[in-house]
């Protein structure tokens, strides 16, 4: 089971992979909205999901990536997730 500080850990770690000029700029929590505060365009959000896909095991439908709009709705969505699998 994925808690919501790993997974806040593991949207942080794959955010500042993406977009490590926008991260240095600017610091993460988890009110920092990926799109306005961290700079991700449409294409790193695209990219963030399938990362998580990939690295937590948990996928993503289209439907639900409004739930990576914030650091923090992204660890929730993920530990919510992985509690109901």
């Amino acid at each position: 089971m994925l808690t919501r500080p790993e997974a806040r850990a593991v949207v942080l770690d794959i955010v500042t992979s993406i977009a490590p000029d926008a991260t240095q700029r600017t610091r993460l929590d988890d009110s920092t909205r990926l799109h306005e505060d961290a700079g991700l365009d449409s294409t790193d959000l695209l990219e963030l999901a399938q990362r998580l896909t990939d690295r937590t095991g948990i996928t993503i439908p289209e439907a639900d990536y409004c739930e990576l709009e914030t650091v923090g709705r992204a660890a929730r969505y993920l530990a919510a997730s992985a509690a109901a699998a």
